[in-house]
């Protein structure tokens, strides 16, 4: 059977298993250790019973399926917010995780489990995450604002998955935007750029000629726009290999599109 990128998943680093470990075995009866097993796909038949329960959390996070990823972060931050009777560890646990997880995932975690990429401040792709699913929601482009925050949730599992994803939010964002307006959007992606560019949200590039070989450029946003869209489709829909690289650039450059597609359909408001 060929394997293809996107139906691997990102391994979790043995630092995070070992600190998983580690709260499991403090945190959680033998009991209880044999519930996690069988929830992340673990026969625990196959544990020792004369194993500590540091071994036995540890053979429980080694052999589950690597698809259970956002699973295992749940289930163990779920078990830490009722840890013993009178106390809540999960202020405890998911610091600590997040440690690990930045430092050896580049990634963080939440209260509920989900893997949240880290990018470089310098690109304020955060402000723009913060931004674009405001207005999303504030404009009720919900077609739009559930792509978008499932590309955001599985980045850092599935990076194929998640510029599949972010094809389809700028896919649905130039429908939803158009209907808004009061315009029947076409069936066809480039048709739907040209009543965006009708509409001023793209813009047209002044040409300019070439000092040295008289070519005259024929750049413009509507070109660059579509552009774009054929590599998202490229790598998110069909078995080509998206490197991490590849994945970033993809991911910060969308968000950085539909961002600026929104600030401009705001002041046309």
């Amino acid at each position: 059977m060929e394997i293809y990128l996107w139906m691997i998943f990102m391994k979790l680093s043995m630092e995070v298993k070992g600190t998983m470990a580690e709260f499991a075995a403090r945190a959680l009866s033998n009991e209880k250790l044999k519930m996690l097993a069988m929830k992340l796909g673990v026969d625990p038949k196959k544990i020792a019973p004369g194993w500590s329960k540091t071994e036995k959390a540890l053979y429980i996070f080694e052999n589950m399926s690597e698809d259970h990823i956002e699973l295992a972060l749940k289930v163990i931050i779920d078990s830490s917010k009722r840890a013993t009777w009178d106390k809540d560890l999960s202020d405890e646990l998911i610091p600590g995780l997040n440690y690990v997880l930045e430092r050896t995932m580049n990634c963080r975690t939440n209260e509920n489990g989900e893997l949240l990429p880290i990018f470089d401040p310098v690109l304020g792709i955060e402000e723009k995450q913060t931004y674009i699913e405001r207005k999303l929601e504030e404009l009720g482009f919900s077609n739009s604002l559930t792509p978008y925050q499932d590309a955001l949730k599985i980045y850092k599992t599935s990076s194929k998955g998640s510029i599949s994803q972010l094809r389809v939010t700028i896919d649905d964002l130039s429908s939803e935007i158009l209907r808004n307006i009061g315009l029947s959007p076409h069936r066809n992606f480039k048709n739907r750029l040209e009543q965006l560019r009708n509409l001023g949200l793209i813009k047209e590039i002044d040409r300019v000629t070439c000092r040295n070989c008289n070519h005259r450029k024929q750049d413009s946003e509507f070109n660059f726009a579509y552009d774009f869209y054929a590599l998202l489709s490229h790598y998110g829909n069909h078995p080509s290999e998206v490197t991490e690289p590849v994945a970033d650039w993809l991911y910060t450059s969308t968000s950085t599109f539909i961002w600026f597609i929104l600030k401009r359909y705001e002041n046309l408001l």
